[in-house]
């Protein structure tokens, strides 16, 4: 995994406020003043805090270099090359979507007539460092490599998943919203699902674009199934607005 360079991070603080206070100190002291002590106080400490939230925003992306995300061994967690493990934002969520190319990846391709919505879904959350129910045991999301070591533990498919989000999900920070909702939820970058009340298939909702917009009932998505779409709408791959639930994680 890539760590921070916390040195190289502080030494290039130091050097903005080092360089600003510099420019202070060759001030022409014959000359007016033009700022007073508060007002370079107030900017050294702006040259702070921004490079304090440059670093937390980079912090928030964790990057391994051993990555494998077009397995099709599905049972078998992929290895997403990005992880959101610190601030949520629609440009984190936006990269960790992107990262699996759901329409071209092998993992998600229709085989036999089998789909994987909730493969892609998934892998989805688990890049966003959310507990999801693929692997459970006693209501307990597991890793395929805890699963098989876990008595009792079971793979879900989608009807699975609604049943453990409506059971557990609240214990592990998921909440029922509406379809407004999970589409500003999404904006922020927070993750969040769609699925039917079927059972039948489910989808990551995803920050909209200029080309792609929320509508009544009808945010933006990507998905795995019998099609495989980056960036679609839920009406155009569920068939309806009706009927559907939407979840989002804290």
């Amino acid at each position: 995994m890539k760590k921070i360079n916390w040195k190289k991070n502080v030494a290039t603080l130091m050097g903005m406020v080092c360089a600003l206070s510099c420019t202070v100190a060759n001030v022409d002291t014959n000359a007016t003043p033009m700022v007073n002590a508060a007002s370079i106080t107030g900017t050294i400490e702006d040259v702070m805090n921004t490079a304090i939230n440059a670093t937390k925003e980079v912090s928030a992306i964790e990057t391994n270099s051993k990555y494998n995300m077009t397995s099709t061994s599905r049972a078998v967690d992929a290895v997403p090359h990005y992880r959101n493990v610190g601030k949520r934002s629609s440009q984190n969520y936006n990269k960790i979507i992107d990262q699996f190319n759901v329409a071209k990846n092998p993992r998600y391709r229709v085989t036999n007539g089998s789909t994987w919505c909730n493969i892609y879904a998934w892998d989805v959350m688990r890049a966003m460092n959310v507990p999801f129910s693929h692997w459970i045991a006693n209501g307990k999301p597991l890793t395929y490599k805890e699963a098989k070591k876990t008595k009792g533990a079971y793979e879900c498919g989608v009807t699975r998943h609604l049943k453990w989000l409506n059971t557990y999900g609240s214990k592990y920070g998921w909440r029922k919203v509406s379809a407004n909702e999970a589409q500003k939820r999404a904006n922020k970058g927070y993750p969040t699902l769609v699925m039917n009340t079927s059972g039948t298939h489910i989808a990551v909702v995803r920050p909209e674009t200029s080309k792609y917009k929320y509508s009544t009932n009808n945010p933006v998505i990507s998905q795995a199934g019998a099609y495989n779409v980056n960036y679609g709408k839920v009406k155009t791959y569920f068939g309806t607005t009706n009927n559907l639930v939407y979840w989002t994680h804290e």
